[in-house]
Order: structure tokens, then C-alpha cells, then sequence
């Protein structure tokens, strides 16, 4: 009972309010094409913001691997470093690392379909929802960080996020279709 006399309600877990070491996720959400992955490039520079590395992803199940992420998040521009082409790399270009959508490891953590199935109003189960929590959790421990910055193109997915987070954030990227469908035409996917 509260102080009012009425019945206190529990919150079930994805009801939960964030905790106040782990902030809620943010997810930038748009089509492909977008210019998505520039804002989640800038947005990740940010201190406070962590995310999946690029070379993370090829090592889905090992959250430590942040650490070596860290070495790169806190100097954006070795990772945002552009060439005029045609000029040579240098050695360290090699080891850099940078954010990812990082799919293999959604879909490490919450199964196949999680890539490319449309998952309207599906929501996730509880051990899929504890496998992202704590490998984010450690991602964050790792890279020094409080909140999770992640970015997704494709199908959507948004009630699906908000059962594995709670109150997330959603940022809807939205660039001119007709600037978009002529960079998915020449895109060399």
C-alpha cells in the first residue's frame, strides 16, 4: 500500500523503469539509403552513448570485445577518418573499429527472424529479452558507457524493441524519397 491507501502495483519487467547506471536505448530507425548510418556515426561519438562495433559483430558472442572498441570510441576521428582516394592507408586503418547495426549479434541474442522478418506486433520472449539486456549490459560496462545507441533499417520492429527495453527512445530518420530511391538504384547491394 502506498501512502494514499491504495495498492501498489508491481511493474512487470518490461515495465521496469531503466536503471539509473543503465539509461534507456535509443534506436534510429529509418529506410536504407537514409543517411541513418552518418547520424548514428555522430550520435556515437557521443560519451555517454555506446553501441555494437563493426568488428564485434564478427565475434557475436563475446561481449569483452568492447574494451578493444574503447579504444577507438573516445577518438572519432581515427574511425572518421576520410582519404582523398587514391592515397594510401595507413597501418592502424586496419585495426580501427566502428558502430554497427551489429545483426549477428541480435540475432545471437534474439534468434534468426530478428534480421529479416517483419515482426509486427510480435514481442519477445523472456530469455531473449534477458540475453540482449545483458549483453548490452556488458557492452556498456566495457565501454565505459551509460546507454545503448543502436540503429536498424528494414523491416520494422519497433513493438518487438520495446518488449526487450524498457521506454526506449526511437528516432525516425526520414530523408526525401526522391533522393533515396536514386541512392538505392546505384547502391551495389
Amino acid at each position: 500500500m502506498d501512502r494514499r491507501g491504495r495498492s501498489a502495483r508491481t511493474a512487470t519487467p518490461t515495465e521496469a523503469e531503466p536503471s539509473p547506471e543503465w539509461g534507456a536505448p535509443i534506436f534510429l530507425i529509418g529506410m536504407g539509403r537514409s543517411g541513418s548510418t552518418r547520424i548514428f556515426e555522430a550520435m556515437a561519438c557521443h560519451p555517454e552513448l555506446g553501441f555494437f562495433s563493426a568488428r564485434q559483430d564478427q565475434l557475436p558472442r563475446l561481449p569483452l570485445y568492447s574494451l578493444w572498441t574503447r579504444l577507438w570510441i573516445d577518438r572519432p576521428k581515427l574511425w572518421r577518418h576520410e582519404r582523398p582516394a587514391g592515397e594510401p592507408g595507413h597501418w592502424w586503418e586496419h585495426l580501427q573499429d566502428r558502430p554497427s547495426e551489429g545483426y549477428r549479434i541480435w540475432e545471437a541474442c534474439c534468434g534468426a527472424p530478428f534480421r529479416d522478418e517483419f515482426l509486427l506486433g510480435q514481442s519477445a520472449g523472456e530469455a531473449e529479452r534477458r540475453a540482449i539486456q545483458r549483453f548490452s549490459r556488458c557492452v556498456l560496462r566495457y565501454q565505459g558507457r551509460q546507454r545503448l545507441l543502436a540503429k536498424f533499417t528494414g523491416p520494422p520492429r519497433i513493438t518487438y524493441l520495446r518488449s526487450l527495453f524498457p521506454h526506449p527512445t526511437f528516432v525516425h530518420v526520414v530523408r526525401d524519397p526522391r533522393a533515396v530511391v536514386p541512392s538505392l538504384l546505384a547502391a551495389p547491394f
